[in-house]
């Protein structure tokens, strides 16, 4: 109450000592007559924003840039060190992500070669289930023996067998340099 009290003494003395009505120290239809003019002006101002937008509307900006003249510009094609998006795939394949290092060869002992039949044997157990086909083509290879179904696409492998490639009817594996068919 002690902060208010200053602003009613003030108020008691210009209003002639005795308490002002509220009427009395703002005229009501004067502030009414104000706001009005200014919601008059704020719709003025939106309709012309309105209908400058919608004309414009029709009129593309220009994205021409000129260039001075005199000026000799050489649009170069940008070299870039990026390989193409393949090679990074196939790599991201190769790679086990629960094995560190790189894979390990024997080079004590020279591979011995395996006969089509005995190739034949080792793929016995697997059976091409289906074969999903996009740009990157899916192919779904069960093995019999472990009683497993592996989703796999090239480049990956199935227990030795390594994807080579994946065709709308049949995947071709290999295992030591030699080629086998799931049918």
């Amino acid at each position: 109450m002690g902060r208010v009290s200053f602003l009613r003494d003030k108020l008691r003395m210009w209003g002639k000592g005795g308490r002002l009505q509220p009427s009395e120290i703002l005229d009501v239809r004067a502030i009414n007559r104000f706001l009005l003019l200014c919601v008059f002006l704020l719709a003025v101002i939106l309709s012309t924003n309105i209908s400058m937008s919608i004309a414009n509307l029709n009129m593309m900006p220009s994205m021409k840039f000129k260039i001075p003249e005199g000026v000799k510009v050489a649009f170069a094609p940008a070299a870039s060190r990026l390989k193409d998006l393949s090679f990074y795939v196939d790599k991201m394949r190769q790679r086990d992500i629960f094995k560190m290092g790189e894979k390990k060869k024997d080079e004590g002992m020279p591979e011995a070669k395996i006969s089509q039949p005995q190739l034949a044997d080792a793929v016995a157990h697997l059976k091409l289930v289906g074969i999903s086909w996009s740009k990157d083509p899916d192919a779904m290879i069960e093995d019999t023996k472990v009683m497993r179904t592996f989703f796999i696409k090239r480049g990956q492998k199935v227990g030795e067998f390594k994807v080579q490639a994946i065709f709308k009817d049949k995947v071709v594996l290999s295992f030591e340099g030699q080629e086998v068919e799931l049918k």
